[in-house]
């Protein structure tokens, strides 16, 4: 059969963000579609930007923050947090995190992060297609989507932020490194209360007890944004600590009280719960570092952490 392709492009109104937090000028984005059976690919929206476009030169860095990192590869890693900034700014904090994971086999990952770009209610799922990154392509578990969607009343089939989010496509040059052209499950959300957290990590947790596969959840959280560097380690320091707290969701809490100041904590919370759950007594902090690591500016920073979470973690 013959395929066609219809480029349909959207242009999306121009928000300024920094790199150092992940933001970027909003870009224009192309959906490929076949015209009889759908074919949706997710190019990258942000290479040559957040992190090298070049496959060489990425492979390169990727691979040169992993052989730095100081952390140990873990048996029993159910979920990792990473940054999601620019690479030279948090490149080397998030090779902890996928570090301490590089021994798992993963059937599957569930990416799950924050959307930056504008207000969205419930989960937005990306159901089907593929993603793309300069060294590899992840086809969408369908399977595993429809699984969180059926355990997640929040969550629903809304692809159209995927394109210019660039949370979980920082991920994809670590992972496509890593793991090769592994499936996904792509998640992206910006608000909710400690109800639709604990939702989600019920999602997540049917995730891994009910499918039948080996998964694996890639989170990715910011911490602290633009405040002087004293006062973003106290904000920091209460997120990472809240993590650790009885109460898996309590990170949320700790946001809404203003004593922390991540930019996911529902993430955040949804995977502490999951991994609660399955047995982990709580998450190991690999790595904590600003931005000022790398600018030297001190005045406004953004915190950035590893986190893992492993039933062997020592």
């Amino acid at each position: 059969m013959a395929i066609r392709f219809v480029s349909i492009i959207v242009v999306l109104p121009l928000t300024l963000f920094l790199i150092a937090c992940g933001g970027e000028k909003r870009e224009r984005v192309v959906v490929e579609k076949e015209t009889e059976e759908e074919l949706v690919i997710r190019h990258p929206a942000h290479a040559g930007k957040f992190y090298p476009g070049d496959a060489e030169e990425l492979k390169a860095m990727v691979e040169n923050f992993l052989v730095e990192a100081k952390s140990k590869p873990l048996e029993g890693v159910i979920a990792i947090t990473t940054p999601h900034a620019g690479y030279v700014y948090s490149g080397k904090i998030a090779a902890e995190a996928f570090k301490s994971a590089s021994h798992t086999q993963p059937d599957t990952i569930v990416l799950i992060g924050p959307y930056h770009y504008a207000p969205l209610t419930g989960a937005a799922v990306f159901c089907k297609g593929t993603f793309l990154s300069p060294l590899g392509a992840s086809v969408i578990d369908e399977d595993l989507v429809q699984l969180f969607m059926d355990k997640v009343d929040g969550a629903y089939d809304y692809p159209a932020p995927h394109y210019q989010e660039h949370s979980l496509e920082n991920q994809l040059p670590f992972i496509h490194h890593i793991w090769g052209d592994v499936p996904i499950v792509p998640i992206i959300l910006n608000s909710g209360d400690k109800d639709f957290a604990k939702e989600l990590g019920e999602g997540l947790l049917a995730l891994i007890q009910e499918s039948g596969k080996e998964v694996l959840i890639v989170s990715t959280v910011d911490l602290s944004h633009y405040y002087p560097i004293e006062q973003a380690r106290v904000l920091d320091e209460a997120a990472l600590s809240a993590l650790c707290d009885d109460d898996p969701l309590y990170i949320v809490e700790t946001n809404e009280k203003g004593t922390s100041a991540v930019d996911a904590p529902l993430v955040f919370g949804a995977v502490n719960y999951a991994a609660r759950e399955l047995g982990v007594m709580k998450p190991s902090v690999l790595r904590y570092g600003t931005s000022a690591d790398f600018s030297g500016d001190e005045s406004q920073v953004v915190g950035y952490a590893a986190v893992v979470w492993s039933l062997t973690q020592e």
